[in-house]
This record gives C-alpha cells, sequence and structure tokens, in this order.
C-alpha cells in the first residue's frame, strides 16, 4: 500500500509541472549556430516534442511586414506534440534580430502531459509569458528554464465564473452553436472560425474567454482534440479553433460560412446556421449560468474516458442533469446507458459507477415493472464483481417483485 502511494504521488507531481521552451531567432542557443533556433529548454522536453514545437513556432509574415512591432498582435496556440504531450505557445513579433534583419519573434511555449488535472487552456491568462527578447541575451550562454508549476496560476474557480459571466453575457445560444460545431467539426472538416467583436488584434481576450469556454464544455480527456490558435493568416494552417481579425485569411463570406468553416461573426453578428443542436450542446451551454453547477458538471464529465467528440457525451450530461432534478432519464436513455458500460473503460470505476447506479436507481419510481426488472438484472450484470452491492440490489429486487405482486 506505501509503495502505491508514493507511485501515485510520484504520478502526480510529475503531470501537475510544465516544461518551458524558448524559440527565437539568436546568437547562441542549445545548439552550436546562430539563426532561428531553440533558445532554451527545460530538462526533460524530448528531442521529438522539440522538433515539432520549432515546426509550429511561426509568426505570419505577411502580418509583420504590414504592422509595426507594436500593432503586431501576440498569438496563442495550442497544439499536440505526441500522444503523451501537448503545449500552449504564445508567439510574439519582436522586429530585428541580432543581425539587424527583420521578422523575429520570440515562440514561448509550456509543455504538459496529457490528461492532468490541470487543463492547459487556464494557462491562456498567464501573467508570466516571455514576450520580449533582447540582442544582448540571445549573446549570452543558454541556460536550462525552470519547471513551472501548475498549480502556480491563479485561481482556476475565479477563471470559470468569468467566463460564465461573459459566456452569459453573449448569449448561452452562441456556445451552444459552437459546441456543436465541434461535434460535426469531426464529422465533415469545417473547422470553428470566431471573430471577435472588434477588429483590434491587440485585444484576444474575447477569443481566450470563447476557447476556455469550449474547454471547459468537454471532458479533459479531450483536450488534445481541442486545439487552437487566436490568429490564423493561412487556410492550411487552422485548427480545431481558430482566431480571425481583419488582416486575417478569412473573408467571412457566405461561402466560407456556409460550406468550409463554422463562422462566428460577432464583429458584423452573422453566424453560420447550426440546426438540430443536440442534448449535449444545449444543456452544456445552459450551465455557464451557474459557474458552481458548470464546477460541478467539470467534475462529473472529467471522470468519463472520451478522446474525442461522441454523441455518447449525450447520455454524460443526461445522467447529471437528472442528478440535479433538471432532466428526467427515460427507459430508452437507461438502456443506452448500459450500452456505454460495455464500451466506455472509465465505467470501470468502482467510485464513479456506485453515483452512476444511484441516478440510475432513482429513476426506477417512473418506469413500469417490468421496466424496472430489466434494469435490475442489467445492473447486477455490471456489479457482479462486488458482491456486496449484488446482495443489495438483490434485496432490492425482491422487494419490488412483491410489491408488484400485491
Amino acid at each position: 500500500m506505501v509503495v502505491e502511494k508514493e507511485q501515485t504521488n510520484q504520478i502526480e507531481v510529475r503531470m501537475s509541472i510544465l516544461k518551458q521552451v524558448y524559440f527565437t531567432s539568436c546568437e547562441r542557443g542549445v545548439y552550436p549556430g546562430m539563426g532561428f533556433q531553440t533558445r532554451a529548454v527545460s530538462p526533460g522536453v524530448t528531442d521529438t516534442d522539440l522538433m515539432i514545437l520549432e515546426q509550429s513556432s511561426v509568426y505570419p509574415l505577411r502580418i509583420s511586414y504590414e504592422q509595426t512591432v507594436d500593432a503586431c498582435p501576440q498569438i496563442l496556440k495550442h497544439i499536440v506534440l505526441s500522444d503523451q504531450t501537448h503545449a500552449l505557445m504564445k508567439v510574439s513579433y519582436l522586429g530585428e534580430d541580432y543581425s539587424g534583419r527583420s521578422g523575429n519573434y520570440i515562440a514561448h511555449s509550456l509543455v504538459s502531459p496529457l490528461n492532468t488535472s490541470k487543463r492547459l487552456v487556464f494557462f491562456s491568462f498567464w501573467n508570466d509569458w516571455k514576450i520580449t527578447f533582447s540582442v544582448e541575451e540571445g549573446a549570452q550562454p543558454s541556460v536550462p528554464l525552470p519547471i513551472v508549476s501548475a498549480n502556480s496560476l491563479v485561481e482556476e474557480a475565479n477563471i470559470i465564473r468569468q467566463v460564465c459571466e461573459f459566456v452569459t453575457s453573449q448569449g448561452k445560444e452562441r456556445l451552444q452553436d459552437m459546441i456543436e460545431s465541434i461535434f460535426r467539426y469531426q464529422m465533415d472538416g469545417r473547422a470553428l472560425v470566431i471573430r471577435p467583436s472588434h477588429d483590434n488584434a491587440l485585444d484576444d481576450r474575447e477569443l481566450k474567454m470563447w476557447i476556455t469556454a469550449l474547454h471547459l464544455s468537454f471532458p479533459r480527456c479531450m483536450e488534445s482534440f481541442l486545439t487552437f490558435s487566436t490568429l490564423v493568416d493561412d487556410f492550411g494552417d487552422c485548427l480545431c479553433i481558430n482566431g480571425a481579425f481583419g488582416q486575417s485569411a478569412f473573408t467571412f463570406n457566405e461561402t466560407e460560412r456556409t460550406y468550409q468553416f463554422y463562422q462566428f461573426d460577432f464583429h458584423t453578428s452573422v453566424f453560420s446556421t447550426l440546426d438540430n443542436c443536440d442534448v449535449y450542446s444545449r444543456q452544456v451551454a445552459e450551465l455557464f449560468g451557474d459557474s458552481e453547477l458548470l464546477l460541478a458538471f467539470m467534475s462529473f464529465v472529467d471522470q468519463f474516458d472520451f478522446s474525442e467528440p461522441t454523441r455518447e457525451l449525450n447520455l454524460v450530461s443526461k445522467l447529471f442533469m437528472h442528478e440535479e432534478r433538471k432532466y428526467s432519464l427515460t427507459s430508452e436513455d437507461v438502456s443506452q446507458i448500459f450500452d456505454l458500460f460495455e464500451r466506455n473503460n472509465s465505467l470501470r470505476d468502482n467510485a464513479l459507477l456506485d453515483r452512476v447506479f444511484t441516478i440510475l436507481e432513482d429513476c426506477l419510481s417512473g418506469f413500469e415493472a417490468g421496466k424496472q426488472a430489466e434494469v435490475f438484472e442489467r445492473l447486477l450484470n455490471q456489479y457482479e464483481v462486488q458482491q456486496l452491492k449484488v446482495v443489495e440490489h438483490i434485496r432490492c429486487a425482491i422487494e419490488i417483485d412483491g410489491e408488484n405482486e400485491e
């Protein structure tokens, strides 16, 4: 037991740390040579992850050529590095490098294991991003960067409260459609594009709010699917979620809006039409009206194992909403939930099973006797390895059958 506890603590420590990488044009970096390179890196970043970061650390040249340094927006990106890691990156334009050549920028990345206890998107609001870099700094020997604790961020609850207030003020129906577009993106490849209500690319608060809201709308284990960039200058660079301003690649015409992307243009109040939004999209968007309820839902949905958007998430939101007395499970829902049990590995966790079965038992009173017996039989099959629970359910089933016979 002591060994298992120590191993668990070690895993939790590894999952709560973030490694840093700086990429820019400088005289001295991690490896010999001058020019664009990894300037500094925390210990433990793999060569493979470093190579992907270097390839992804770019700043749109057209934007930098058309703007002064002060007018060039910072770009926030979330990318997947491997099946084990992902990164949040902020790219800032610097102007000239050590040689006097224009086009220099610095990309500061935070590298994290996937499926940690902290959502990486919260670091969008981090205050310690490296956004400046001098020629003098680049002439000094490279020094390993320190590890960042994921616990060093401002309170997540405060961020969630602000996001909820923002979504409520903007209209929860917009978030509902955005959530639905994530499901459809997986099917048709039409990425989500958001243009804020203003065209000041230096102010990315609206984009960060919408992006964070979307991350909060799905299980934490789906973070790797929800890649994003707050500014995209080429269609080929589109990720799952993309920000756009007046100088971006998008024209926001009817063709783009109807056939190529799911576009939400708050600047002109023109949006892609998404009819027949699913239950999950509607129910989760409503939760943003109550930050405490949203936190409770996040805690619940994070226990399930979904690596990508699936309509089975409808069952998860229905379970939670039934528990909160905001929805009544039907016999068809219950049948589908048992089918989900057989496919989803997360439902092998005893604590989660206990909670789900308590919810299911609560809804039995609304079913006819035959359906109650069927549900109890399936409950017993799921709980076959827990003898005490089996005995308890048999006792309950006998009592109900006896009442029905009377």
